[in-house]
């Protein structure tokens, strides 16, 4: 039983049918911003203490977040979140179950589903990777590649994101004299 009056009027001003928008950004904040946080924290101690099970918690929480970002893509698109009662409330709901310790929701998940599937197919999945990295990385593809990186280099401020972490730019892609 919930007691708390701020808690209760939270969850009355959250599970409002007008309230969507609210429960969009508590879903932002709590399945993004902390997370992120959260991960570069548990990064920062495993530098420093050598231990890996806080970033590999939260490894597991952005692999399952990433594949609920993808199905919760294609269903938006169809129509079928805008329908659904409650949704935002039980999206929050679902990140926390995968957040907190208490729970482990993104462990289970990750162990009891992701795994078995992914041992079972991570070489077909390789395959298929491997043959659209081929297929689309043509000498065209390449030369606009490069082109664009040399247009970007001259834009202050972007040329940053382009070098590479030694200060360097990349090489090109591609010889040009193969385009023609």
């Amino acid at each position: 039983m919930i007691t708390s009056a701020p808690t209760q009027v939270g969850l009355q001003i959250l599970l409002q049918p007008y309230s969507n928008r609210l429960g969009e950004v508590a879903c932002a904040v709590v399945g993004t911003l902390y997370p992120a946080y959260a991960s570069f924290k548990a990064i920062e101690y495993m530098r420093v203490h050598g231990d890996t099970d806080e970033a590999s918690r939260w490894l597991m929480y952005w692999a399952i977040f990433g594949m609920w970002n993808v199905a919760e893509n294609i269903l938006s698109k169809i129509g079928i979140v805008r329908w659904m009662p409650y949704y935002s409330p039980l999206k929050l709901a679902f990140l926390l179950w995968l957040q907190l310790p208490r729970f482990g929701g993104a462990y289970r998940l990750t162990s009891q589903f992701v795994r078995p599937f992914l041992h079972l197919y991570y070489p077909y999945i390789d395959q298929a990777v491997a043959w659209v990295c081929e297929s689309f990385w043509v000498p065209e593809v390449a030369y606009i590649f490069d082109a664009l990186q040399d247009v970007l280099i001259k834009v202050p401020g972007i040329e940053w994101f382009l070098r590479m972490p030694d200060g360097s730019f990349p090489p090109p892609s591609a010889p040009r004299s193969r385009i023609r």
